[in-house]
């Protein structure tokens, strides 16, 4: 009898301290860069800026404003919101703080309002002094899809807000020639 409360004790000890140091990360399976670049809408190179929290989000990817340097595909408006997955963000820190930067290829996230990298560290690409920082096969790849695209700088005096502005001020206008097209024809019709 005494045994076996014993062996309980232990198997019971085992199973808290198993429960209670639970290891915080998230994995995914490795996918072909040729997999990655087709699923990219998105490929822009710059930083997280981690000051700047913009999106939460109840899954494991948060999004931050990301500083981009240059557009190597799509089109995207500034600020550039992009999610990171919320254990990465202490490497990718440190990598940025050490003068690195970050070439991602982005899709958009289900459900969310901004872009997340291709199965997140898929696409996520390590640069540093324009150079692929990798230590596989990949390293040909993405050196090759630099060497291949050209990188657009982002204009620096673009004023967003006046574009919004813009786009009021026509919106308004095809409203009022409505209404007024509107009251035009209901009075031709009274009159007839």
């Amino acid at each position: 009898m005494l045994k076996i409360r014993f062996v309980l004790v232990i198997l019971l000890s085992c199973v808290i301290m198993l429960q209670s140091n639970s290891v915080l990360a998230t994995s995914y399976p490795m996918l072909d860069p040729e997999e990655v670049d087709d699923r990219a809408g998105v490929v822009v190179l710059g930083r997280y800026d981690f000051s700047t929290k913009v999106a939460a989000s109840n899954h494991v990817v948060i999004g931050f404003r990301f500083d981009v340097e240059g557009v190597y595909r799509g089109y995207i408006t500034e600020p550039l919101v992009v999610g990171i997955d919320m254990y990465d963000m202490k490497w990718v820190d440190e990598w940025q703080k050490d003068g690195g930067k970050l070439l991602l290829f982005l899709e958009k996230s289900d459900g969310e309002d901004y872009w997340v990298p291709v199965l997140l560290q898929n696409g996520m690409i390590s640069m540093r002094d324009g150079q692929v920082v990798l230590h596989d096969e990949r390293k040909v790849y993405y050196n090759n899809f630099l060497a291949t695209h050209t990188k657009r700088e982002l204009p620096s005096n673009v004023d967003f807000s006046k574009s919004h502005m813009y786009l009021s001020t026509i919106v308004f206008v095809i409203w009022i020639a409505a209404i007024a097209i509107y009251r035009s024809a209901k009075r031709k019709s009274v009159i007839q």
